[in-house]
């Protein structure tokens, strides 16, 4: 019998076996510790994968990465390093489907220039007990973060940094749940355009439920935000957004407070509930309101304020309108007034306490025309 067949048999087999390992539909299979992805592509990871030596599991510097964790566990156990980290310039990376624990955040893109093309999709993760923001990425033109859920973070639920007026992120996080126990704001985002936050759950955080700083015409929608330590809902220098259909119960602080730097907001159609309720400061002291605004020419309309700590809607900026509110049962201790925080005088209430205009919050509209009222009290 010839030799010949078997010969280039064997040679076969020894070629199949250095080539690379290609799953299905051409995606590179992801199994060790740490993995580092160089290279563009389509990868799945293929079992669970655990570390603890100070590495991220793994670490994408390539661009145009779609990651499948593919139903998968993640795991980091040691210390100064996340799941997963993003490292590269230029980034174009989705990451979807599989669960992330440990580590000091779940998915990273640290400090670095901020670059005009980045792009990241998260959908379909759940992540648990980050050491500090679950999910943060820094510096990120577009964002697309949805339906994952973040369990305990040690930090921010999710947090989109920017360095300073860089630029601006685009994008959404949507239908997400994030359940803290500690940890920071539930959703932090700076400078965001024209960005939406809608249908999320968030639930105890020890700061803000959400937080907008230095943003345009964001679109705040939908959620609900219980137990938050902080403010409800807080926009800070964030200008031409909306609040919108939100329902935030029983925070320590506020439910929805627009600060001195925001104006020309619409704040439209939400339900605050029992602000100031679970140990939050007592009423004077800077809690308890259901909508603080301090900043001007925004408008409220169709919100409804019941069983809040302080006043329903405390006024302290000038030139808002506002119509077609409900505020009951505000101010339960039966105070009827709260302290002005301005030279220490009180408010002029509309009824009290449901209305409280502070002192310097002249030419507030309860008719949300702007016309001059008439017989219909000092506010």
């Amino acid at each position: 019998m010839s030799r010949t067949p078997l010969k280039i048999a064997a040679a076969l087999v020894a070629a199949f076996v250095v080539l690379p390992a290609i799953a299905g539909e051409g995606r590179i299979p992801v199994y060790q510790y740490p993995t580092i992805i160089g290279a563009p592509g389509k990868y799945i990871v293929t079992r669970d994968i655990s570390g603890a030596g100070g590495l991220p599991v793994i670490n994408i510097q390539a661009q145009n990465v779609d990651l499948d964790i593919n139903g998968f566990t993640l795991r980091e156990g040691g210390a100064g390093a996340p799941v997963i980290a993003i490292t590269g310039d230029l980034v174009d990376v989705i990451i979807r489907n599989g669960i992330l624990e440990g580590g000091t955040q779940s998915i990273e893109r640290g400090s670095g220039a901020a670059q005009i093309g980045d792009r990241v999709v998260i959908e379909d993760v759940q992540t648990k007990s980050a050491g500090n923001a679950s999910i943060h990425l820094w510096g990120i033109r577009e964002v697309v973060i949805r339906r994952v859920n973040i369990i305990e973070p040690g930090g921010h639920g999710i947090w989109l940094e920017r360095p300073g007026a860089s630029g601006f992120t685009n994008g959404m996080i949507e239908h997400c749940a994030i359940r803290m126990d500690g940890g920071l704001d539930g959703i932090h985002a700076d400078y965001l355009s024209s960005f939406a936050i809608r249908h999320n759950r968030i639930e105890t955080p020890s700061l803000h439920g959400i937080h907008t700083l230095g943003s345009f015409a964001p679109l705040i929608g939908e959620n609900t935000i219980s137990d938050a330590d902080g403010n409800g809902i807080f926009f800070e220098a964030t200008m031409g957004g909306k609040i919108y259909n939100n329902v935030i119960s029983r925070g320590e602080t506020n439910g929805v407070m627009i600060d001195p730097g925001s104006a020309q907001n619409l704040i439209l159609d939400n339900l605050v509930r029992q602000s100031g309720w679970a140990g939050a400061p007592a009423p004077g002291s800077g809690g308890g309101d259901g909508y603080i605004v301090m900043g001007f020419l925004n408008k409220l309309e169709g919100n409804t304020a019941i069983e809040n700590d302080r006043c329903g809607f405390d006024f302290m900026g000038p030139d808002n309108t506002f119509g077609n509110n409900m505020a009951r049962l505000n101010d339960p201790a039966g105070i009827g007034w709260c302290n002005s925080q301005q030279a220490g005088g009180p408010c002029v209430a509309l009824p009290a306490p449901d209305f409280c205009d502070q002192l310097g919050g002249a030419g507030n509209d309860s008719r949300g025309d702007n016309m001059p009222a008439t017989g219909l009290g000092p506010f």
